[in-house]
């Protein structure tokens, strides 16, 4: 009877430490999600990125290329302008892995270039798009399902 006990006793303590931690993973989701949802995970990254290019002596003002960032009411926000090709896709190797992207915060993004043409193109829902050589070539990877933002993962 005493076993019988004891082993209910574990389990219960497990099952409570299971539920203690299932709260944190919840709150720290909370969390997350309200980061990301109000801009402010892309604001630090962006300072803590423009940091390191000042201190390294590459910021850039005199590039051609932008990156631009959709959301999913279709309002769209430039995360970087006039910098060079290769800071360019730095950029949106970061916006198309990010948390913003996979919980469908960020629906697309885009570089142009000084002639306000797509040279590059990523949507949530398929991945990378264009340039179809660059398309075929990551096909399948950096696509996150969900519509509006819903963000389950594809």
């Amino acid at each position: 009877m005493d076993q019988l006990r004891n082993a209910l006793l574990l389990r219960a303590d497990a099952v409570i430490e299971e539920s203690k931690q299932l709260r944190k993973e919840s709150q720290e989701l909370k969390v997350e999600t309200f980061l990301v949802t109000s801009g402010i995970i892309d604001q630090i990254y962006t300072i803590k990125l423009q940091r390191i290019e000042q201190q390294e002596g590459r910021m850039e003002t005199s590039g051609e290329f932008s990156v631009v960032q959709f959301f999913p009411d279709d309002s769209y926000h430039y995360v970087r302008r006039f910098v060079s090709q290769e800071t360019a896709f730095k950029v949106v190797l970061h916006y198309i892995a990010n948390v913003a992207a996979r919980m469908g915060v960020t629906r697309k993004v885009i570089i142009t270039d000084g002639g306000d043409c797509t040279i590059f193109e990523w949507v949530a829902e398929k991945g990378i798009v264009f340039p179809p050589e660059v398309a075929e070539k990551y096909e399948g990877q950096f696509v996150y399902g969900g519509k509006n933002g819903s963000g389950n993962l594809a």
